[in-house]
């Protein structure tokens, strides 16, 4: 009896649903606004300022993963806090195994439960948001750290995560390589909050979207896509690709090679597009199907990020032992960028070989 539906993602498991089921759906999206604060926040929980602090911000249900994200913690060797901001669930057991484990790491706050105005000041204090969940639809908590100028690290279940920018998308296992990588130049992480920023004043305030409910409830249509600048989506290319980290760990399912393959041909395959496909190839164990597409993707793609698909390339042949292949490639990446260092550092360690 329902007018419409609408979806909180781009590609989420409620688009997943109604494709299934032929349901025609709107994509509208979240929204956040900053609440307003006057709370000094390190000074009111005793971190000092030398400190790197985490914040997770997620009512405390096994659902949000807290127990491995507190195992996965503890690989990290640096000063850090991490703030865990949450209520406490109604399950005993899982309740009795959280606290048993914040309580063995003197590195770990939990705040059970805050209003509002304190999570917007632990957003403002914090390096870097992160959010282990093993299912969300539209997690506010990374918008809000959008909406705070702060990066964000975030699990391929996290739903609509897979459509923002501004942070990054990682399997939990590989959180310690990337937060080490993040505290090893501050700077990029910088850059990555301004982008999730400017992407937040573009799309995801509450008068944007408010504008779309609007629209939505008066015409029918939202007026608006919601998409991030293509400048931006460049703009992190090129920050994963400064971090050697061009990779967002999505195995996503039931991926249209015949498409990808196309769009690749006709050059109108998205960089990131490209890398989340290559990727899930490779997870899944297709190696071929991710050499295949990369290549096919380099003859057909003028882009100034082609430097990191030949790296990205090399790295592959590399691993799947064709060492030749992997030279060309680097040399390639080097052609086009002879100051992108990764890149010598592996074809240095492949003629040594």
């Amino acid at each position: 009896k329902a007018t419409g539906v609408l979806a909180l993602t781009r590609a989420g498991i409620e688009v997943e649903f109604f494709k299934g089921e032929k349901i025609p759906y709107i994509y509208l999206p979240n929204a956040t606004d900053i609440v307003p604060h006057t709370t000094n926040f390190r000074d009111s929980y005793g971190i000092s300022s030398g400190r790197t602090l985490y914040l997770m911000v997620a009512n405390i249900w096994p659902v949000k993963n807290h127990l491995a994200m507190l195992e996965t913690i503890n690989y990290i060797e640096w000063e850090y806090t991490l703030v865990l901001i949450g209520h406490p669930s109604s399950q005993s057991d899982y309740m009795n195994r959280f606290e048993q484990a914040v309580q063995a790491n003197p590195n770990v706050l939990w705040i059970p439960g805050a209003d509002s105005s304190v999570v917007s000041a632990g957003m403002d204090a914090a390096d870097l948001i992160l959010l282990a969940s093993k299912g969300e639809v539209s997690p506010v908590t990374l918008i809000e750290a959008m909406s705070h100028r702060k990066p964000w690290l975030a699990t391929p279940e996290c739903g609509a995560a897979n459509d923002m920018l501004g942070g990054i998308i990682a399997p939990l296992q590989k959180f310690p390589l990337i937060l080490k990588k993040l505290y090893q130049y501050p700077d990029v992480a910088g850059r990555m909050g301004d982008i999730g920023y400017r992407y937040w004043q573009s799309c995801l305030t509450w008068e944007i979207v408010g504008h779309g409910w609007e629209s939505l409830i008066q015409h029918g249509t939202t007026g608006q896509s919601f998409e991030p600048p293509d400048s931006l989506r460049e703009e992190m290319g090129k920050i994963l690709v400064s971090l050697a980290l061009f990779t967002t760990g999505t195995t996503e399912k039931g991926i249209n090679k015949q498409f990808l393959f196309e769009k690749a041909k006709q050059g109108s395959l998205d960089v990131i597009e490209l890398v989340k496909a290559a990727e899930s190839y490779i997870a899944s164990h297709q190696h071929p199907l991710a050499i295949d597409l990369y290549r096919t993707w380099l003859e057909n793609t003028q882009s100034p990020l082609a430097y990191a698909i030949h790296f990205n390339l090399g790295v592959l042949l590399q691993n799947t032992g064709d060492y030749s292949g992997a030279e060309q490639a680097y040399r390639q990446a080097l052609q086009i960028n002879p100051n992108f260092r990764e890149a010598h550092v592996n074809l240095s360690a492949l003629l040594q070989q």
